[in-house]
């Protein structure tokens, strides 16, 4: 079953304020609900919109140019606990890469929905995102985090039965990983033609020197040292080990 819709992702709830003065005929809303229920200079009224919805701080919430919204987006951002996205910079992040793409369609992509997307939409946004404007064009790193979010949307709306089929195109890929060489499926714009930016790996002796000197106050030679004046040194280095060992972000270490 392939869901169609007539509202535009262009406004997202859980930040401050922000409107896009470049396209005024577009909508970009980002705010707290309950410090910022401001409408602004908007053709609806965006706070009555997220009152009817019953909308909630801190929660991502998509609006259209129109002051609709996509109950299944709303479903999307409600349940990516659950399809392994916790922490709350990597819910905003998906969601905020969401609405931009949403926003693209629309403007540039002849006013399409997200549901009615194809891979020459992403190739089309790639151009766009990576290539057209040196100044302001965005990282390697940046725009493979889009892609998760895309990827990541399209698992999700086909597990609900909400497409039909696969709108990118996925490739197999050839990636090493501690058991040796493993072919993973990944989306085929995925990688891009720029070099990749300088990845900086922190051998796991140097992390026990740090973890032993820098949070614990020892000495390099393992003795104490007494000119240490740092506090609950055992507990430091054991929520370190705890992000380390369990690859676990910051944010997520903090709630466990």
């Amino acid at each position: 079953m392939k869901r169609t819709s007539t509202s535009t992702a262009i406004a997202l709830q859980g930040a401050d304020a922000f409107s896009c003065q470049s396209a005024p005929e577009t909508v970009v809303l980002l705010h707290r609900t309950a410090q910022a229920r401001a409408s602004g200079p908007w053709p609806f009224d965006a706070s009555a919109v997220l009152e009817r919805a019953g909308a909630c701080d801190g929660k991502c919430f998509v609006l259209g140019s129109d002051g609709s919204y996509d109950v299944q987006l709303k479903r999307f951002g409600r349940e990516l606990d659950s399809w392994g996205v916790r922490s709350d910079n990597g819910h905003e992040g998906y969601m905020r890469d969401i609405m931009l793409y949403c926003r693209f369609l629309h403007e540039s992509r002849g006013g399409k929905s997200i549901w009615e997307t194809d891979s020459a939409d992403l190739r089309a946004y790639k151009v766009v995102r990576m290539r057209m404007d040196d100044e302001n064009s965005i990282s390697a790193a940046t725009w493979r985090r889009s892609i998760a979010a895309l990827d990541k949307w399209v698992e999700w709306s086909l597990y609900e039965e909400l497409l039909d089929h696969e709108p990118f195109r996925y490739i197999d890929k050839t990636v090493m990983t501690p058991q040796g060489p493993k072919r993973v499926r990944v989306n085929a714009e995925y990688d891009v033609d720029d070099d990749q930016e300088p990845l900086h790996i922190v051998q796991f002796v140097d992390y026990l020197l740090w973890r032993n000197v820098g949070l614990r106050g020892e000495l390099p030679d393992g003795r104490p040292d007494p000119k240490w004046r740092g506090r609950h040194g055992e507990r430091n280095a054991l929520f370190a080990d705890s992000l380390v060992y369990t690859g676990m972000r910051l944010g997520e270490g903090r709630v466990c």
